[in-house]
């Protein structure tokens, strides 16, 4: 009897170890796959985090030389316009001029000019 008394306490034991390392090995993998997610996580942060220093790094170093590449495309653009319309201006006084002459010649001449300042069918180009 008492061999078949420590047959059972060892077959317990060996139960009991191996339902302890079935539970541990449970837990361990959880935790495993909890790390791995963080670490993915991780992962794609560092990588949007560096995206947007690198962004940044760009506006710092390039900041002035955009801005003031702006400031002179509206000042280049001012200038245009104001030209193009003391252009327009003048072409409109001297068809007037033209038209109080009453020369046709002068007036189809200046009416010629005048339209040169309208937008070609591209639209984007005033000939």
């Amino acid at each position: 009897m008492s061999s078949e008394l420590v047959n059972v306490l060892v077959l317990a034991g060996l139960a009991s170890v191996i339902l302890i390392l079935s539970v541990t090995a449970i837990v361990l993998k959880i935790k495993n796959n909890k790390l791995i997610s963080v670490v993915a996580q991780l992962f794609v942060d560092k990588s949007v985090l560096s995206e947007e220093i690198d962004r940044l790094s760009f506006i710092v170093n390039n900041g002035p030389s955009i801005e003031n590449d702006f400031i002179k495309f509206l000042s280049d653009s001012r200038d245009g316009a104001y030209e193009y319309i003391e252009k327009v201006q003048t072409a409109i006084e001297a068809l007037y001029k033209a038209m109080e002459s009453d020369k046709e010649s002068e007036i189809d001449r200046t009416y010629k000019e005048l339209l040169k300042f309208l937008p070609s069918k591209n639209m984007d180009v005033v000939e």
